[in-house]
């Protein structure tokens, strides 16, 4: 007999495309900070006439702050398909939860590493940030119900700007950096707002689940979606600011609630444009889509070791802010440019090779039959 198994998560082809949009845009967000800034501070004089480009391409920045949302998304889905969970909850095994939690927060030390050096290993993380908001929402969805994670997260939400206004960013220590944001920049994306949209996810993801992508799921998410975005709007809070001394500061990482709430307007408004259309959605097989999506952590992973590597290389052999001051001159464009889409080009193959030697991989378990005899 012959038996498989595959890695996978929940069907959802409108998430899986994205999951795809998000990556790219992250790649690419990436790439440009890591040419055209010097650790976020921004080269170009105020009268250069890329300055307003920047400013109106900082939408770029909404991708990689969806990341962990998209975490969310995916442990439902990937929980629904192991059998582990009903639609209606999961009882987990704590030693194996704590295990998988533990060897995400791994992979992110391993990657400060790798990418800056011993002195960066204790710099705090997305992958930290989404293995502690797994642990507890993986306690929290013990019991079989979705409110308690969606309790969490509106509590996390809703008390991010009291507590950093309580407690001022130069009292605080390591560990409330790691909570409410850290002003040196060292510690990134804070447990108080960021845990929130991890959990928003997760409840997302069961809506879908219970719904199947319905009229009724796609309607609730389009009105939802509308309500958060114009919150979000009315605060001037919808797009990341622009700031010209700390492109991802703490503008970007220590965001006010209505932020969170208008990034979150903004993802539903596109789950329920393209789940709408979802019946209609044909992806390659090793297209962009499928590699994008299913290699997301490996792609973040290996663009992030690459993409800082490369950039400390090129630019100690050049000087950045010429290349800056001269986009169009000589090698300059290509330094400019393909740094973000030779970091693209490397993440499909990363997604590709995800794609066939893990989530097409197969165990093959075959089962003989026996002579049993008797004395």
């Amino acid at each position: 007999m012959m038996m498989s198994s595959r890695i996978g998560e929940a069907a959802w082809p409108a998430f899986d495309l994205l999951k795809c949009l998000c990556v790219v845009g992250m790649v690419l967000a990436h790439g440009i900070y890591w040419t055209w800034t010097v650790h976020g501070r921004f080269l170009l004089p105020p009268d250069s006439s890329w300055w307003g480009a920047f400013q109106a391409g900082m939408f770029f920045g909404m991708f990689p702050l969806t990341l962990p949302l998209l975490a969310g998304v995916s442990l439902r889905l990937r929980l629904a398909t192991e059998g582990r969970v009903s639609t209606g909850g999961f009882q987990p095994y704590v030693a194996q939860w704590l295990l998988r939690c533990a060897l995400l927060a791994a992979v992110g030390y391993t990657m400060n590493v790798l990418s800056g050096g011993w002195n960066v290993l204790w710099a705090w993380n997305v992958l930290q940030l989404i293995a502690i908001s797994f642990l507890l929402i993986g306690l929290l969805y013990a019991q079989h119900s979705i409110w308690p994670v969606a309790a969490f997260g509106l509590c996390v939400l809703a008390l991010s700007d009291p507590l950093r206004t309580w407690w001022p960013a130069e009292s605080r220590g390591a560990l409330a950096r790691v909570l409410l944001g850290d002003p040196t920049d060292w510690h990134a994306w804070p447990v108080f707002p960021w845990s929130a949209t991890v959990a928003f996810g997760v409840v997302l993801a069961e809506a879908y689940l219970r719904r199947r992508g319905r009229v009724g799921f796609v309607a609730c998410c389009a009105v939802a979606g509308v309500c958060l975005a114009v919150l979000g709007a009315a605060g001037a809070h919808l797009l990341p600011r622009f700031d010209p001394k700390n492109l991802i500061g703490s503008q970007m990482m220590q965001p006010p609630a209505e932020t969170v709430l208008g990034l979150l307007g903004v993802v539903l408004l596109l789950v329920a444009a393209l789940t709408a259309c979802q019946e209609r959605l044909g992806f390659a097989r090793y297209g962009m889509v499928r590699c994008f999506g299913a290699g997301i952590l490996w792609i973040y992973v290996i663009h992030m070791i690459l993409g800082v590597r490369l950039s400390n290389l090129i630019f100690s052999r050049v000087n950045r802010a010429e290349v800056v001051a001269d986009p169009g001159t000589g090698w300059h464009p290509v330094i400019l440019v393909g740094l973000p889409v030779g970091l693209l080009l490397m993440s499909w193959l990363v997604g590709y090779l995800t794609v066939r030697w893990l989530h097409e991989k197969r165990l093959a378990v075959r089962l003989r039959k026996g002579c049993l005899s008797r004395a």
